[in-house]
């Protein structure tokens, strides 16, 4: 049976790096939604955003047919794109994981944010910016994901995500 990992959290809150770590150590398809959006992006294409998530649920459907683990990193701000992704994996019957960053430390995470390396095609993503995703942002509920504290060392962080998708390398 194949999984689909699901990051989810606002910028700066260490998703890429997780999910990342986590697809090259399992072998899983690494589906980052902001190289999608960055490719629409470069083509003057409107609504990259949105449309980006459409063509992620896409790619997530065409692996887990293929019974190909993947791990999905995407904001999912709102409980409408974070459904989409439950019912994919519903209609496939694969196990869904939802991994939660956050940063309960204001200063580092916008100290994160401004000194990461972007992975975008576009103008990084302000603290501005952030603070406007985080007033219509959802908050998950601890029932349904394991959060993880980028106030935790890096390490820590993906040992907790490790054991919570049993993806513990023996």
């Amino acid at each position: 049976m194949s999984k689909i990992i699901m990051m989810s959290g606002l910028p700066g809150t260490g998703k890429s790096t997780i999910a990342s770590r986590l697809a090259s150590e399992n072998n899983f398809a690494f589906l980052n939604k902001d190289h999608l959006s960055g490719t629409l992006h470069l083509h003057d294409t409107a609504n990259h955003s949105i449309l980006g998530y459409y063509l992620l649920f896409t790619l997530i459907e065409a692996h887990v047919q293929l019974d190909i683990d993947c791990i999905v990193d995407a904001v999912f701000p709102k409980i409408g794109f974070r459904e989409r992704v439950r019912e994919i994996a519903l209609k496939y019957d694969v196990e869904h994981y939802i991994l939660h960053t956050l940063c309960s430390d204001t200063a580092l995470h916008r100290y994160r944010l401004q000194t990461r390396k972007s992975i975008v095609l576009w103008t990084p993503i302000s603290w501005e910016r952030v603070e406007e995703i985080r007033d219509f942002y959802v908050a998950w509920d601890t029932d349904t994901a394991c959060f993880l504290d980028a106030v935790q060392p890096f390490e820590v962080n993906l040992a907790r995500a490790q054991r919570y998708t049993h993806t513990v390398l023996e």
